[in-house]
């Protein structure tokens, strides 16, 4: 009883939810009061509400294919089932959706009932942050897919990607035709002697170099 009441004074006073789930009736044995602040509602509200109807529908969905699966590798003695983390969506009090990492451990209570202890956060500002990413990388895309003047980039030497205007270039058919050959061969020899201290100096001294003219080498063979 002791071991207990530490263990849920420690989970009342920290800022992420602690809950414990029975995997049977999927309703909550315990969760603490920082569910408030993750949901806007109260621990006794929390647990009066079933779980999977406090989640967003492909949530339920997802819950609902994996977790019967998983249950059977946890029983079969499968390490990768006893720990698992996923991101999923709960309602909030004001009728929105919070983003929610839980991290879940499967264990058996103290009659042998399957359970779940969690732990789950907000991460509302990480979905934010990768979104707005993803669409600074589209608008650099797009950008640099327009461009009126070759943009290629190179890693160890190789082409990793290759514009349109990169590939008109080089006299490719398609930038396919050229990811992961090395750039030296699109150089003419008396310049690539230059090129190769240049991608040194961009992949090794991790500096900027200057702008140069070169000749390049067609597919074709032209220069």
């Amino acid at each position: 009883r002791e071991s207990v009441e530490r263990y849920r004074l420690l989970a009342e006073h920290v800022g992420d939810v602690v809950w414990v789930l029975d995997l049977v009736s999927m309703r909550l044995l315990y969760v603490s009061p920082s569910v408030e602040r993750l949901r806007g509602l109260s621990a006794a509200e929390a647990m009066a509400e079933p779980v999977l109807e406090s989640l967003a529908p492909e949530s339920a969905a997802m819950i609902r294919e994996t977790l019967p699966g998983r249950i059977a590798a946890f029983e079969a003695g499968d390490p990768a089932a006893v720990t698992q983390s996923h991101e999923i969506r709960q309602r909030h009090r004001d009728g929105g959706w919070v983003w929610v990492e839980a991290v879940t451990t499967l264990t058996r209570g103290p009659r042998g009932a399957l359970q779940a202890i969690g732990v789950s956060r907000n991460i509302d500002e990480r979905k934010r942050a990768v979104a707005d990413l993803r669409g600074s990388e589209a608008r650099f895309r797009a950008v640099v897919e327009s461009a009126p003047v070759a943009i290629f980039i190179q890693a160890e030497g190789r082409f990793v990607y290759l514009n349109p205007a990169a590939v008109a270039l080089f006299g490719a058919k398609s930038a396919e035709g050229l990811l992961g050959c090395p750039v030296l061969e699109r150089f003419h020899p008396a310049d690539q002697p230059g090129v190769f201290r240049r991608i040194r100096a961009l992949n090794e001294e991790r500096r900027p170099v200057p702008l140069m003219e070169e000749h390049l080498l067609r597919c074709d063979g032209s220069v």
